[in-house]
């Protein structure tokens, strides 16, 4: 059995009679009381409220699922079930002993046309079925009980989409008669036959980085019910990525110290930010090659490669199934704002409805999540609209990953050690999950970049010599009480440097808990022979590599002192000496 809300029906085994149950539906074809009270098969698909007109693509559109042009722009609130144009509509079991509340004819425009059916004949509604494109038999009237079997009427196609039934549930009534708390994801209540289950897996097909303040609204257009939005083009993405050869090579380069772009801007990089909006472009199908649907819940979960305690933990950024906005009604799920709090969608990364348009409608599919617009509860809300990967907030207690900037930035870091999320390779991972119980995951790598790492040492020109000594003065922005490689090279590393070859000298110093140098350091060098400038790099992360927003570097000029002695052999290393305290 599958629970959900309704009345189904169950054989009673004494009588051989219907009888009603409530929580419950029976996962088999529906059956119509005919003269002579034989019991005759009607043409059901289990407990699905219609067949489709075929199981490779029965579902136009989900619940939750991002929609415009008819309607105006909102989360599509019901489920739309592909139909033959004409297609008879009769009554499922979990429809039995409900009544007709609302009947709407509107033989002019069959979009309008609609049936409601209650759980309460009277009064409140209680839960609700609406049926919207269908054509209300002329048998049907109000205040009347359906039956199992019965013909309700027929599906027919609507001015700009296929014919599909518009499949709504929830509580309540609104104003024109339809349901005004659709707070049940009707697929979730409802089981396909067994030959026909959705095995898909959602996918997770793209993921791009925007500045977290750029989570901007565009203009609706076409006339006062705002069907489309204008999308912008001046909100800025983090687009460089770290170059092929080095590690990390792909991975999107993110914070304050990064380059963005936006479309308007052309090929003029402008500024970065530590305040992220991740935005993820997913889709779910029913079959392989279907129709792109909506998930119905993704989220994801931001994690230190190095340091895995280092993590925004699992997040759930939306579930579409239930209420998810408070005072839910047609009038918040068709609210522009709210849509947008889930949705992102600009001329980078633009939400389309798949209904849109002819020929291959999936070309026109696509649902980008803002999967960064998540406060501390599961409702959406259009403040969520101002929520980000806080990536440079400090570590404190009641800070998490998303906390915001406080007054003057009092909840950022001002220093790479105190950060929440110190720079550093991380992976993110999102999870997309369907109603039937597929999920799927997918990691990305990205370089976070907040804080300029420092080091300083004591000569500009080395002059060498018994009593002088190279020193490492100063190591800022490095990671608190670690023990920090350093390397001395002859040419100026690349990204794709590996400092162990490269290293005439390497020596290692120490962090205090600030992530500055614990001490002042002996470097044991006095003498290199021919002038020459040198290069000194501090290894960040301790990978051997060198990566140029991570690990630190300065430089010196050689120029031996009249009679020095040369102390290190020509084309070898030495190791260093350090004094301790």
């Amino acid at each position: 059995m599958n629970t959900r809300h309704g009345t189904g029906i169950v054989m009673d085994g004494a009588t051989g009679m219907l009888a009603g149950r409530v929580g419950s539906t029976l996962k088999v074809a529906a059956l119509a009381l005919v003269a002579g009270g034989v019991m005759t098969p009607v043409a059901i698909a289990a407990d699905w409220p219609i067949a489709p007109a075929s199981w490779n693509d029965p579902i136009l559109n989900t619940f939750g699922q991002y929609a415009e042009a008819a309607g105006g722009l909102h989360f599509h609130e019901a489920l739309d079930i592909r139909v033959n144009d004409g297609a008879a509509m009769r009554a499922p079991a979990q429809f039995n002993n409900y009544w007709v509340r609302t009947i709407q004819r509107d033989a002019g425009n069959l979009y309008n046309s609609w049936l409601v059916l209650a759980e309460n004949r009277n009064g409140a509604f209680g839960n609700t079925f609406e049926l919207v494109h269908l054509e209300p038999d002329a048998g049907v009237r109000l205040d009347t009980r359906v039956t199992t079997g019965q013909l309700l009427g027929a599906i027919r196609k609507t001015p700009d989409y296929a014919a599909h039934l518009h499949f709504a549930q929830g509580t309540g009534e609104n104003p024109w008669g339809g349901i005004s708390k659709a707070d049940v994801n009707p697929i979730s209540g409802i089981t396909a036959p067994n030959a026909n289950r959705d095995t898909v897996k959602p996918t997770i097909w793209d993921v791009k980085y925007r500045v977290g303040a750029h989570d901007r609204l565009g203009v609706l257009t076409d006339g006062a019910v705002g069907k489309n939005e204008a999308e912008r083009g001046d909100n800025d993405y983090f687009e460089t990525k770290v170059k092929a050869g080095a590690v990390g090579a792909g991975a999107h380069i993110l914070g304050a110290r990064a380059q963005t772009k936006s479309v308007d801007g052309g090929a003029t990089f402008h500024a970065g930010s530590a305040d992220i909006d991740i935005v993820a472009d997913a889709w779910d199908r029913w079959a392989a090659g279907g129709r792109r649907l909506g998930i119905q819940t993704i989220g994801l979960e931001i994690k230190n490669q190095a340091n895995p305690a280092e993590t925004t933990g699992a997040v759930t950024s939306f579930n579409f199934s239930g209420s998810f906005t408070t005072g839910q009604n047609y009038n918040t799920l068709r609210d522009h704002t709210l849509v947008r709090a889930a949705f992102n969608n600009d001329r980078t990364a633009d939400s389309r409805d798949g209904m849109i348009g002819a020929g291959n409608t999936n070309a026109h599919t696509a649902n980008w999540y803002t999967l960064t617009n998540r406060d501390d509860d599961a409702t959406i809300e259009a403040d969520d609209r101002n929520r980000f990967w806080n990536s440079n907030v400090k570590k404190a207690p009641g800070n998490v990953w998303n906390t915001p900037n406080g007054a003057a930035n009092a909840n950022d870091a001002t220093k790479n050690a105190e950060a929440l999320f110190p720079d550093d390779f991380y992976e993110i991972t999102i999870t997309a999950a369907d109603a039937s119980g597929n999920s799927e995951r997918s990691t990305r790598v990205i370089l976070l970049d907040n804080f300029e790492q420092q080091i300083g040492i004591n000569q500009a020109i080395f002059t060498g010599g018994a009593d002088n000594e190279l020193l490492v003065t100063s190591l800022v922005n490095f990671k608190a009480n670690a023990n920090i490689n350093v390397f001395m090279v002859s040419a100026h590393p690349e990204s794709t440097t590996n400092l162990v070859a490269a290293a005439m000298l390497q020596w290692t110093v120490s962090t205090d808990a600030n992530g500055d140098l614990f001490r002042t350091d002996l470097q044991g060098l006095n003498d290199l022979g021919n002038p020459s400038r040198w290069y000194v790099v501090a290894d960040y992360n301790g990978d051997g590599r060198y990566t140029p927003q991570l690990d630190a570097t300065t430089n010196f000029l050689f120029v031996p002192s009249p009679g020095a002695l040369v102390l290190l052999g020509m084309g070898g290393a030495i190791a260093a000496r350090r004094r301790r305290a």
